[in-house]
């Protein structure tokens, strides 16, 4: 424990303004070491500012998962510990973000992002609510996040024309539109919100009985029920890449089949242990799990103040 608070302690800017109380008005919240958190009267909340000290390196790929995985966990908590969780998860995440955007990694941010509305949901739905201070810097993040994602996009794109179909360029997104409601890694369990699990996968959900494509041309090697993942399909592509789809509500392909990229393999659905309609999109290379969005394609992506996670794709 010690590690991870070592690793996730805020360490890239200094703030030595007064400290606003949080939450609840309780004596022993003067005295939760919260020194971090901004000042939000009269000047720029250090949590979006430019590093004071140039000679300090941004936080690495490594640090971000740390301090995301390390917030979940502490959120799991009760008491200053839900408090004392905010402030480095997003000091870490803000000091990420001054880097360039081709410098950044999108599967990390996304995470983020996803991590700190959700938690920013379980604030409002406490009995005294959430402090607007609260709601003012996280939103600021997401903000600086949503800003960040759209130029990395904008980038990619940009290096990969559009109207180019080679598989060399990644892999096709398995749903046309939709959102992306979690990321790969851990994640705090949808239907047992007390327990962080590691996610292997991307959740992309979409209408009822959208079509699923195979992200890439190969052959089917199983389908059928595959216990908590639902109906699934696992597709081996030339590379020895290999895919999965699950919680279909259709299958419509046998192993053995051969199939090319966009073929339809199934509709989304939500069978198994699932929450409602999305596709559970996972990624295998040489036996190991990697993260979907570092081996999809560019796509379209936008930010909504009125909904949960990103939209992605070219459709409605």
């Amino acid at each position: 424990m010690a590690a991870s608070l070592g690793a996730c302690a805020p360490r890239y800017r200094i703030d030595d303004s007064p400290m606003p109380r949080l939450h609840r008005e309780r004596p022993a919240r003067a005295e939760s070491g919260l020194s971090s958190w901004p000042d939000s009267t009269g000047r720029e909340e250090a949590l979006c500012a430019e590093p004071e000290d140039e000679g300090l390196a941004p936080p690495g790929l490594g640090e971000v998962e740390r301090a995301v995985r390390f917030f979940q966990t502490q959120r799991r908590g009760d008491g200053p510990a839900l408090d004392a969780a905010w402030p480095p998860f997003l000091e870490i995440v803000d000091a990420y973000l001054d880097q360039a955007p081709e410098h950044l990694s999108l599967s990390p941010l996304i995470r983020a992002r996803v991590s700190a509305e959700y938690e920013l949901d379980m604030e409002r739905r406490r009995p005294d609510g959430c402090p607007e201070e609260l709601e003012r810097v996280v939103g600021r993040l997401l903000a600086r996040i949503d800003s960040k994602v759209r130029a990395m996009r904008t980038l990619a794109s940009t290096a990969a024309p559009r109207d180019a179909a080679s598989e060399s360029q990644g892999l096709q997104w398995p749903v046309a539109h939709g959102m992306i409601t979690s990321g790969f890694g851990y994640r705090r369990d949808p239907l047992d919100p007390s327990r962080v699990r590691f996610h292997s996968g991307i959740d992309l959900a979409a209408p009822l009985n959208e079509p699923v494509m195979a992200a890439a041309s190969g052959q089917v090697i199983r389908t059928g029920w595959a216990g908590k993942a639902g109906r699934a399909v696992r597709i081996v592509h030339p590379d020895g890449t290999q895919t999965m789809y699950a919680h279909l509500a259709l299958i419509l392909v046998k192993p053995g089949q051969r199939i090319e990229a966009g073929d339809v393999i199934g509709l989304l659905g939500a069978s198994g242990r699932a929450t409602g309609p999305h596709l559970h999109f996972a990624v295998f290379r040489e036996g190991k799990q990697v993260d979907p969005l570092d081996v999809l394609r560019p796509v379209p992506m936008s930010f909504s103040e009125d909904l949960p996670g990103i939209v992605f794709g070219y459709g409605q």
